[in-house]
């Protein structure tokens, strides 16, 4: 999150790389992407339909059907889902 910001080095490009280090031990370099994401969700918090960090209606739906059991395969699945759900918005 700091590293989204800039706010661990002063270099953006410091920032930039030790995100990438950062996910190494996930194996795909998400935080580059992250980044991007994470901005739009300071710039339109709360805004359904456009922050990315508020499960969609349809996610809503999907997961509140099967109780908690589904419920916990979202809990699971969140950073799954926070991945793809840019796809979905806008």
């Amino acid at each position: 999150h700091e590293l989204s910001h800039n706010l661990a080095f002063k270099s953006n490009a410091a920032n930039r790389v030790m995100g990438l280090v950062a996910n190494l031990p996930i194996g795909i370099p998400f935080s580059v992407a992250f980044k991007k994401y994470h901005l739009e969700h300071h710039l339109f918090q709360g805004h359904d339909q456009v922050d990315t960090d508020i499960p969609t209606k349809g996610e809503a739906r999907v997961f509140s059907m099967g109780g908690a059991a589904l419920k916990v395969v979202w809990v699971i699945g969140q950073l799954l889902f926070y991945a793809i759900r840019p796809l979905f918005l806008r």
